[in-house]
């Protein structure tokens, strides 16, 4: 895959969600980072991208944390942790559920652990993310 191509995808696709996603100004630097750590999740048909998710761990939160602390602790390492949705853009149901299955392989701990948490970004806050919701979008 050719980050040209995914930011060529998410540029043609990201103002038909329900949200814009995806900072334009840093969009390569935060794709490359995403794909660094392997928080970028991308789906295909074909050769065709059909969707993009960024996911990553941000540490273990008691109340919802603010941007400032979600950055702030993106570069950091965590064991026990709960994850923030930055991102996702997907053209259909089935990239999204490819999306999730493929989040949720990488980061067993989310489904498999009770007390792990969902964050994510909603317009200008972040909301403590309705886990069920992504685990009935998987396979």
């Amino acid at each position: 895959m050719l980050l040209t191509d995914l930011i060529q995808f998410i540029k043609n696709n990201r103002d038909q969600g329900k949200r814009t996603c995806f900072d334009i100004e840093h969009l390569q630097e935060w794709l490359e980072w995403a794909l660094e750590k392997n928080y970028l999740f991308v789906s295909k048909d074909k050769e065709q991208i059909t969707g993009v998710l960024t996911v990553c761990p941000i540490g273990k939160w008691s109340e919802v944390p603010n941007m400032e602390q979600v950055i702030d602790s993106m570069g950091k390492p965590h064991t026990d942790t709960d994850y923030f949705i930055m991102d996702a853009l997907t053209s259909s149901k089935e990239a999204r559920q490819e999306l999730v299955n493929k989040a949720l392989e990488r980061f067993k701990d989310i489904e498999s652990n009770p007390d792990t948490q969902l964050y994510a970004s909603v317009k200008d806050s972040i909301i403590k993310f309705n886990k069920q919701t992504i685990l009935t979008l998987k396979n």
